[in-house]
């Protein structure tokens, strides 16, 4: 497994771990640290322009991830509500009311996660 990058965009620095870790702190600062992957190059701490251009990215990239990732919560609501009503539909037999059972807990919490 490789170690990925972890940066501190307030002191400009850059630690080295697995990307499993789950607190990775700045050792100047003792900030916590943002992953920005082990493909993503770190510039050299005396060029400031470079790590505002590497945070301003970052923070683009995990907006565009956090719209991405509502959109699926909001479609997983979706089909969720139209397999329910689907089986609601359907004649009544032993395991229908446990399946519509299971899929309103499931709809439940993907709706508690938007």
């Amino acid at each position: 497994m490789s170690n990925y990058h972890w940066v501190c965009f307030a002191c400009r620095e850059a630690v080295r771990c697995p990307g499993s870790s789950d607190d990775v702190r700045c050792p100047s600062c003792a900030s916590p640290c943002q992953n920005i992957g082990y493909k993503t190059p770190v510039p050299p701490k005396s060029k400031l322009k470079l790590w505002q251009a590497l945070e301003a990215s970052y923070a683009e990239a995990r907006q565009s991830y956090a719209a991405r990732s509502k959109l699926a919560t909001v479609r997983r609501v979706h089909d969720l509500e139209k397999e329910i009503a689907r089986i609601q539909s359907l004649p009544e037999n032993p395991g229908r009311g446990e399946l519509i059972k299971s899929l309103t807990k499931q709809l439940e919490t993907a709706r508690s996660s938007t």
